[in-house]
């Protein structure tokens, strides 16, 4: 479906603080992302275009990036490096889901870049903090080396 009105390209950045606890899959990294100042205005919504996680582990481990336009902190728990289960009500409320595979993964030589392109998933912002929020889950069983060693870019455009 086409979709009508003007559109503003914007870019996000989010820092993922992990522990330094082996992770399991299915578990929480880092708890609970905050993408910030998202919208111009309260409640709207944002076309994610695309997401790339990079991080400065050498392992590959893949995982997928959760997004909502809500708050889910009284339903569900975004607690690192336990699992991640939403609760039933906060499903529905889950509108992107952005897979981070092993597959697209460019390795260096002290780190690695994940990228997620042409997503082309609406997310309705129904917060007056026009921010979204996010978990990132492990598909494998990563350890990191240190806190802080990656970082979630987003490139939406804002639907206005």
């Amino acid at each position: 479906m086409p979709i009508s009105g003007s559109l503003k390209g914007k870019t996000r950045i989010c820092t993922v603080v992990p522990s330094t606890t082996a992770y399991t899959a299915g578990d929480n990294i880092g708890g609970k992302l905050t993408f910030t100042n998202i919208i111009t205005n309260d409640y709207g919504s944002i076309l994610l275009k695309s997401a790339r996680l990079m991080d400065t582990s050498t392992a590959a481990y893949g995982s997928t990036l959760f997004l909502t336009g809500q708050d889910l902190s009284t339903g569900t728990a975004f607690t690192d490096n336990s699992a991640f289960d939403p609760a039933d009500t906060d499903l529905p409320k889950l509108e992107g889901v952005v897979p981070f595979s092993t597959s697209n993964v460019q390795l260096l030589a002290n780190a690695q870049i994940y990228h997620a392109n042409a997503v082309d998933q609406i997310i309705n912002v129904n917060s007056n903090d026009r921010s979204i929020y996010g978990a990132l889950v492990a598909v494998g069983t990563p350890t990191f080396a240190c806190a802080q060693e990656a970082t979630i870019v987003i490139e939406f455009e804002e639907l206005v």
